[in-house]
């Protein structure tokens, strides 16, 4: 706490500074590397050590990669998933899929399901009978995003439902998903997915 502490009240930019508050304790550049458990913490120290560029990611990857995810798998914490899949394996999508579906299967967390779910999609590997796309459907129905996969999956082999529409509008209706607009650049929450399910359930209905 201390050493986040300090951190927050220096300059966050300046690599001399954070490299002095890691080594008073005893963090990240001592000779073990040694990592904070907490999540938050780590998360926090992190952040300061990408701002300031006091370590290069290549040498978080090489170096620490493999202490953080076994510190996630010991702790099941999301945030130190996050950070364990950040500095995991480069260039190889079957080693990325591996580790989202384990930080879904150890935390519940719904962005480790959404990610497997997003990288099969990419692969060309995510069928409307694809079992993990079912398991997500019904683990997290108020997810817009996984909603969302779902609805594109079927929409793709043209096997839309009402049911399918009304579970992926009532996901919007928790909190809008990030699109972006026809008249924007930036992606943020907006209703137009909620506007298109409903006005697809109408279309429903007319026939």
């Amino acid at each position: 706490m201390s050493c986040a502490a300090e951190l927050a009240l220096s300059d966050q930019t300046d690599a001399a500074t954070i490299k002095s508050l890691l080594a008073k304790y005893h963090f990240l550049t001592d000779a073990n590397h040694t990592i904070p458990p907490n999540g938050y913490l780590l998360t926090l120290i992190f952040k300061f050590v990408q701002d300031s560029d006091v370590i290069e990611g290549k040498v978080i990857r090489q170096e620490m990669g493999g202490k953080i995810l076994e510190l996630a798998r010991k702790a099941g914490d999301p945030r130190i998933r996050n950070l364990a899949l950040l500095y995991g394996p480069e260039g190889q999508p079957g080693e990325i899929i591996k580790l989202e579906r384990e930080g879904w299967k150890s935390t519940g967390d719904p962005r480790f399901a959404a990610a497997v779910l997003l990288l099969k999609q990419h692969q060309g590997q995510l069928a409307s009978k694809d079992e993990e796309l079912a398991e997500a459907l019904k683990q997290f129905p108020e997810n817009g995003l996984i909603q969302r996969i779902g609805y594109e999956v079927a929409n793709s082999e043209k096997k839309v439902t009402k049911q399918m529409l009304a579970a992926a509008a009532a996901a919007e209706f928790g909190h809008f998903s990030s699109s972006t607009s026809a008249f924007a650049v930036l992606s943020r929450p907006r209703s137009d997915y909620l506007r298109q399910y409903f006005a697809e359930l109408q279309t429903m209905k007319g026939h």
